[in-house]
């Protein structure tokens, strides 16, 4: 196609791009429109090689065009988030090296007859930046799926009674479930897609957990003051856990979840959901929500002081564990 549309031929496009000899440069001088056209053809094969991208990342299993890999899956296609990281790493590879080489060869070949030739990559490069951000949203969201399922269960869809609960003592398991995933995130986009990415996947993925925690609170009916220790805990737990990776959207969705768990039952809440009106606290005596008075007040605080004690101390013991292995 080049060789058709560019007066240029076979050696002397290869001299073209070896240096400036007096051969090439006279046929570009002579043909004043083969200097847009090679341009323009460069152009047409980035975006070639971007469609090709997109059909890699996004053609389903069983389509004519997959990825395979035999020497790493043994023939199998790949699974979707692994491709999704692949063809990110190529296409930030083609929009940060490829493309940014190719324009500064024109610009250092053709730049002292004063054309400028910078705008033609634009184009291009913002096509392969567009496709870098489809690919992260759909990363993010294929692996928040997961995280969005272990808080569902944990706290809307797994049957707890938050009305009647007993004092907690420790994080649940689903909590340091999240954790490993966001790990195994960590090393799968630092192997595959590399480093640069991670703040790109992780931040979304911090701020979709602290969403989902949010509205699975709004959902749940009533929460008695053993059942806000223990979410205030597991909260804290995990923001402490997320701390590097927490942007200020983040941060204002877990204090609102704070507001909300601090947020007391109201009688009428209460007498709904408890047949006696009661809550149990650590003596085993009846504990009244729906008075706010200062014993009450103090007793919530206890709970919470104890609760998020227990889970740094948990904390510090997965930290020592962590080192040591």
């Amino acid at each position: 196609a080049m060789e058709r549309a560019c007066p240029i031929q076979g050696n002397e496009l290869d001299t073209v791009f070896a240096g400036k000899s007096n051969g090439a440069w006279k046929v570009l001088r002579k043909n004043g429109g083969s200097l847009s056209l090679l341009c323009a053809l460069f152009c047409d094969l980035f975006n070639a090689v971007a469609d090709s991208l997109h059909t890699l990342a996004f053609t389903a299993e069983g389509d004519a065009c997959e990825m395979y890999i035999p020497a790493q899956s043994n023939g199998k296609s790949l699974p979707d988030t692994e491709k999704y990281l692949i063809v990110l790493a190529n296409c930030h590879m083609m929009r940060t090296s490829v493309i940014a080489k190719v324009q500064q060869k024109f610009v250092d070949l053709f730049w002292s007859d004063h054309v400028d030739v910078s705008g033609f990559f634009s184009l291009p490069a913002e096509v392969f930046l567009h496709l870098e951000h489809k690919l992260l949203v759909h990363y993010t969201a294929n692996r928040g799926r997961k995280m969005s399922s272990l808080l569902s269960a944990a706290i809307y869809t797994g049957g707890v009674d938050w009305a009647n609960m007993d004092q907690p003592e420790q994080v649940r398991e689903y909590a340091f479930a999240l954790i490993t995933e966001f790990i195994y995130v960590h090393e799968e986009v630092s192997r595959t897609a590399g480093t640069s990415f991670l703040r790109r996947v992780l931040v979304p993925l911090v701020e979709a957990v602290a969403q989902s925690f949010l509205d699975l609170l709004e959902s749940v009916h009533f929460i008695c003051y053993n059942g806000a220790a223990q979410l205030n805990a597991e909260m804290a737990f995990l923001k402490s856990a997320l701390m590097k990776h927490m942007s200020p959207k983040a941060e204002s969705l877990f204090d609102r979840c704070d507001v909300l768990l601090q947020t007391l039952p109201s009688p009428v809440e209460e007498a709904k959901t408890l047949n006696e009106g009661t809550l149990k606290g650590r003596s085993g005596g009846p504990f009244y929500p729906s008075h706010h008075g200062p014993q009450v007040e103090e007793r919530k605080k206890e709970l919470l002081r104890e609760a998020i004690h227990n889970c740094s101390m948990q904390v510090k013991a997965l930290n020592e564990d962590a080192t040591a292995k």
